[in-house]
């Protein structure tokens, strides 16, 4: 027996010295390879601008790449009593369902309020569900009140170069059509506060007001291309009720103005009917958020049967009780004016709309809300004050330019005809 294990083991030695010492470290390591796991790589765990632009690897905490250039809630990235990483190997390079970006992004910030969590988590599900995708963009949260520098050619060259191209005769026409429709504004206004109702400016009248001192002017012939002359302002739905109820208590009320509302004015309902994308589920958001669909959602006042004003409502929700805040619905379909999440749902802290504030156009005082920077950050995004963003049509379709409104500056508002504006003496003092 011992001579035939010799045996064997000698012959092992032999052809073992027979083969070259490369393919016996080969043979080695393959052996080692076939009978071990190969160990996954740690979770990226920095990332961002600041290290070479690299991404989160992991589904959950560790995935969404925060402000400070960590992945993840923490700033190392793990979580739960003993520190793991909250990253199975099974999970990392995962493409992302939109449910799991929802819980990454509502990760990664850091809510005021339980009740401003329940928001953004109802609008980013909205979200997911009528798009199928959401970025950090969407949240309440995000940026919110950051004014943003523009960069880029300067606008006031841009415009005095357009204007100068406009014919004369056309120079009158909108000069016509502004002073008209600064006298109906102005009228209408002093009108919903000589009925004890609050009124602010919106929009892009609002838009208007503070960047241009009146109504926006591109420097063209055309509505929309060439200037904004839209007559917008906001009120509460329970005001606007109250414009209604006026009119049916005391027929006449308005004279010689006109109340009216647009089928898409009458109720929130009907608003989300016509103009959301995904009607039923734009209902049922708001429903959730407990927003009554009955409510008005808008109502214009018009003058010799052109809008005076314009009014889109702020809504009462789960909130206002609880937070004193209001919610502006805007889901037009198309839109690429607002950011998503908060277009869909945005939330206003009452303090920040009232009490009123008064800034000029065309030197006149009109009501803005009280923290009006915040609110146009809000709705538009940072840059919208230090930036002229102007659509060109071309024979191949239009683009949008974007021009610098530099500090210490105002784009000129649409000429008007200050001589042939009627509209009596100034209201209000807070001038801001």
């Amino acid at each position: 027996m011992a001579i035939r294990f010799r045996t064997v083991r000698l012959a092992v030695v032999l052809m073992v010295c027979a083969t070259s010492p490369a393919t016996v470290l080969y043979n080695l390591y393959k052996l080692k390879l076939e009978n071990s796991e190969t160990p996954a790589a740690e979770p990226q765990d920095r990332c961002g601008v600041s290290y070479d632009n690299k991404s989160c690897n992991c589904i959950g905490r560790s995935q969404f790449c925060g402000n400070s250039g960590w992945c993840g809630i923490t700033n190392d990235h793990r979580v739960g009593d003993n520190k793991q990483y909250d990253c199975p190997s099974k999970d990392r390079d995962k493409p992302l369902s939109c449910g799991e970006t929802v819980t990454n992004i509502m990760m990664a910030v850091d809510y005021p309020s339980k009740l401003d969590q329940f928001l953004d988590s109802k609008v980013l599900t909205f979200l997911c569900a009528r798009d199928g995708e959401v970025t950090e963009t969407a949240t309440q949260q995000y940026r919110t009140t950051e004014v943003k520098e523009g960069g880029g050619e300067s606008w006031l060259p841009v415009y005095e170069k357009k204007y100068e191209s406009i014919g004369d005769a056309e120079k009158k026409t909108r000069m016509s059509h502004a002073t008209a429709a600064t006298e109906r504004l102005v009228k209408a206004i002093r009108r919903v506060e000589e009925a004890g109702l609050s009124v602010t400016l919106g929009r892009g009248a609002l838009i208007g007001a503070v960047r241009h001192g009146g109504w926006i002017d591109f420097g063209g012939t055309e509505y929309g291309e060439g200037y904004d002359t839209d007559p917008d302002a906001s009120m509460s739905a329970t005001d606007i009720q109250a414009m209604f109820r006026l009119e049916k208590e005391q027929p006449g009320f308005w004279d010689p103005f006109k109340l009216t509302q647009g089928e898409a004015d009458t109720s929130l309902q009907k608003y989300c009917e016509i103009h959301c994308n995904s009607p039923s589920l734009a209902k049922q958001l708001y429903t959730d958020l407990g927003v009554d669909l009955s409510m008005p959602n808008g109502a214009t006042l018009t003058l010799d049967g052109k809008p005076a004003i314009e009014i889109s409502a702020w809504q009462r929700w789960n909130g206002t009780t609880a937070d004193k805040s209001l919610l502006s619905p805007f889901c037009w379909r198309g839109t690429q004016n607002t950011r998503r999440g908060r277009g869909v749902a945005l939330k206003i802290p009452e303090q920040r709309l009232l009490p009123v504030k008064r800034v000029e156009f065309y030197g006149i005082p009109l009501p803005v809300p009280q923290d009006y920077t915040w609110i146009i950050n809000a709705e538009w995004g940072g840059d919208v004050l230090r930036t002229v963003k102007s659509k060109t049509s071309t024979k191949n379709g239009g683009f949008f330019g974007t021009w610098v409104v530099g500090e210490g500056e105002k784009p000129p508002p649409m000429p008007i005809d200050e001589q042939a504006l009627a509209v009596g003496e100034a209201v209000g003092e807070d001038v801001g």
